[in-house]
């Protein structure tokens, strides 16, 4: 089903992440595989006894060399060192030219805390930075972008502000009606802004 300049992403902790991505190998072949991305979102404590777990992987794979792919939609700032630099005005002090670059494969993004505007007291719930930066990157407006474990529905939501068509799959009722209420929220918001 998937669309030939479509993608997919995977999500997935330290524990499956070399399983998964055998399987994916199997079914999009090895140079399906575009990236693994590090989400590294540094939140919540850490066991004294051994390394703390704050990333996962995320496998962007590609059913052809067709896919999109928006780089200058998803750029980010650059480190601290590098905008002292640039700041000098001196031009050889950085090969750097602007504050911003091209995404790398490790992406800071915080969880969300307990006092996030969008938490929606759901466990698995991601943060709608991680999503728009993905969605922003692998779709145009128009494009459909399929969930198949929405729970709480942060990739539709972030989908329908961003003007994409969506489907949001799962088998929990309380993901459903969580995803729902969320999502008529943000229609009607669009909607009074219309108006407006």
């Amino acid at each position: 089903l998937l669309a030939e300049t479509g993608c997919i992403y995977v999500h997935l902790d330290y524990r499956m992440v070399h399983y998964i991505k055998v399987l994916m190998d199997e079914i999009f072949g090895e140079d399906g595989l575009k990236a693994e991305i590090i989400w590294n979102y540094e939140t919540g404590g850490v066991n004294k006894n051994e390394y703390g777990k704050k990333h996962d992987s995320i496998l962007f794979y590609t059913k052809s060399d067709k896919f999109i792919f928006n780089a200058q939609d998803i750029l980010e700032k650059r480190g601290k060192e590098v905008l002292k630099r640039l700041a000098t005005g001196v031009e050889s002090a950085t090969r750097a030219r602007n504050e911003l670059r091209l995404p790398t494969d490790v992406w800071r993004i915080p969880a969300i805390n307990a006092m996030a505007l969008e938490r929606m007291d759901y466990a698995t719930q991601k943060p709608e930075a991680l999503l728009e930066k993905i969605i922003k990157a692998s779709s145009v407006e128009n494009n459909i972008v399929l969930d198949c474990f929405m729970g709480s529905g942060t990739t539709c939501a972030v989908t329908q502000r961003l003007g994409r068509r969506w489907i949001g799959v799962d088998v929990n009722k309380g993901a459903i009606q969580v995803t729902s209420k969320r999502l008529q929220q943000i229609v009607k918001e669009q909607q009074e802004n219309l108006i407006d």
